[in-house]
């Protein structure tokens, strides 16, 4: 049913399909509306005034942006009669933000840098007066070293990581440096650790992709010769100092001003950012060869402009539990305010999810979901990508309409393909096993855009059930261990950034997500980049993060003599 859109100020009325997105409708009318997370829901920046006509309800995105009628997030709302809106803010481009961040009380930083001065100091040696003076417990060797170029100076700066100093220099060194390297994307953030404020952030895609696009992959590759770990190690440390070096340059700081890097990341790209061996997580019972934290100067993991940073990696929890899955809880809880029975998942080729209980333990787990949900192995599968369509939908009459990046549609990335099963089985073109009905029954497949041949085959719905079987199975499992029904949850936080181009409606009705609200549901973006911005600024939180990491308790739903059986069952689309 074709419904119209007026779009204030600009007196323009648009045409759209009931129940179509509104901030697709208003970027396609009005030049210059930009939505800085891509329609995400967690940038805040695509705010509209209703003045008149039905949208669908709020989201638990806007809730989290303090939203209330009669205003709405414009990718957040569909439209469900004639509408018109009153824009707020439009041409409004910022920086691209990578997740809901939690606010949190900025007292004590990783590293902070102070001024000393050695004028009138009393007759002792200078390392005990300085340590006296900042009030630490020590200082490294290497420091030692630098105070002794710089003493006669007089006047300088000590930069302290929680109770030590690990530097000396002759100006403050503000700045902190978070990096989350995936399997895909290397993303990375510039904290300005005087304030807590972040100055800027960006991603690139990961260069080790040239050895595979999974992990496995480039676990083989290891096993093939060693030396393609020092190689894999060495690209990946120079691609985060060229992230380091275009942020600085683009808030006019210099690299030299970063005093400290917190890195996470999945367990196989945090044993190659370290250089340790990772092929033990390719065989049972796939643990890694480290799991502790560690910490030191980035010379010591290879790093050069980076080199008297001091870096800190967070502990993973076990073989496929990764500190980026630490990043996640922590943004959640604090973003949640403690509340329990909470359910968090972290969408990917092995998504990891994790549950806070009644008794406020915390149960995790890993799923692997296979390369399905990046465009593996379907007919017509992009990553995400320019030219990949993100949202599907029918109309009534059985026209395809499509949302996607960039200037040409060429295929479906993993959210498309979602979109597109969810939109097939809300209108009968599959039934809930995944088995074309009616017209399509023949043919086995579906035409997004017969132009362009983007199909969707008997196939490719197969491959999407498999992942969405091994995602529902380690959510189900999770509640069983703690007692708990999809009723019981307060909430669903969908992290990572496939999960932030999921539609929640399209998850639920295939069954990717538990059964509950919309409301209940909420899409923080990436929240392990978000997790290693807020240890850089709290010393607190380091230690929360460490204590996690110790006290989760794994569950290992594969090696369950049911699991198969269980598995199959997640198979059906509900």
């Amino acid at each position: 049913m074709k419904v119209k859109v007026r779009i204030l100020p600009y007196n323009i009325e648009a045409e759209a399909e009931e129940g179509e997105n509104l901030a697709d409708i208003i970027a396609r009318s009005v030049s210059g509306f930009v939505l800085p997370c891509g329609g995400r829901g967690f940038c805040g920046l695509c705010k509209v005034k209703v003045i008149d006509g039905r949208l669908t309800n709020l989201t638990g995105n806007e809730k989290l942006h303090g939203i209330e009628p009669p205003f709405r997030l414009a990718c957040q709302a569909r439209v469900l009669s004639d509408v018109v809106v009153e824009l707020e803010g439009v041409g409004r481009l910022r920086a691209l933000a990578s997740g809901i961040e939690p606010r949190i009380e900025y007292k004590y930083p990783l590293s902070s840098s102070k001024l000393i001065s050695i004028d009138g100091r009393p007759h002792q040696p200078l390392d005990k007066w300085i340590i006296r003076k900042v009030d630490t417990k020590g200082v490294t060797f290497n420091a030692l070293k630098k105070l002794s170029l710089l003493w006669e100076k007089g006047t300088f700066y000590s930069v302290i990581f929680e109770d030590k100093i690990v530097d000396f220099s002759e100006k403050p060194r503000e700045l902190g440096l978070a990096i989350d390297v995936g399997t895909t994307k290397i993303a990375a953030y510039l904290v300005d650790l005087a304030n807590g404020r972040t100055l800027w952030e960006s991603y690139i895609l990961n260069p080790q992709s040239v050895y595979g696009d999974d992990v496995i992959t480039r676990i083989t590759k290891v096993l093939e010769n060693k030396e393609n770990l020092s190689k894999m190690h060495r690209m990946t440390i120079r691609a985060i100092e060229g992230l380091c070096r275009d942020g600085c340059k683009a808030v006019g700081r210099s690299v030299e001003e970063v005093s400290c890097v917190v890195a996470v990341g999945n367990t196989v790209m945090m044993s190659i950012f370290l250089e340790v061996d990772p092929t033990p997580l390719g065989k049972y019972p796939f643990e890694p060869l480290i799991s502790d934290s560690c910490e030191g100067y980035g010379s010591e993991f290879d790093f050069k402009a980076l080199g008297d940073s001091w870096v800190y990696v967070p502990p993973s929890v076990s073989g496929y539990i990764g500190s980026d899955a630490l990043g996640d809880i922590l943004t959640a809880r604090i973003l949640s305010k403690g509340m329990r029975r909470t359910l968090i998942i972290d969408i990917g080729t092995n998504t990891e999810v994790a549950l806070i209980t009644d008794s406020d333990d915390i149960l995790a787990t890993s799923a692997p979901a296979g390369p399905a949900l990046e465009g593996g192995y379907i007919s017509s599968g992009v990553r995400a990508m320019e030219g990949a369509i993100y949202r599907v939908r029918i109309t009534d009459y059985g026209k395809v309409l499509y949302s996607y990046y960039g200037d040409r549609p060429i295929g479906l990335s993993g959210s498309g393909l979602i979109s597109l099963i969810a939109e097939m089985l809300r209108k009968g073109v599959i039934n809930k096993y995944g088995r074309f009905m009616g017209e399509h029954r023949k043919e086995n497949k579906f035409y997004v855009d017969p132009k362009r041949n983007i199909v969707v085959t008997q196939n490719d719905i197969r491959e999407f059930q498999k992942a969405k079987a091994a995602i529902s199975s380690a959510w189900k499992t999770l509640l069983k261990v703690a007692g708990l029904t999809p009723n019981d949850l307060t909430a669903v936080y969908v992290c990572g950034s496939f999960g932030s181009s999921l539609d929640v409606s399209d998850a639920l009705e295939v069954g990717l997500l538990p059964p509950i609200h919309t409301n209940k549901v909420y899409v923080i973006g990436n929240a392990a980049g978000t997790g290693a911005k807020l240890i850089l600024k709290s010393r607190k939180l380091k230690e929360e993060v460490e204590r996690m990491a110790r006290e989760i308790k794994v569950i290992r739903p594969a090696e369950g003599k049911e699991y198969m059986k269980f598995w199959v069952k997640n198979l059906v689309l509900q």
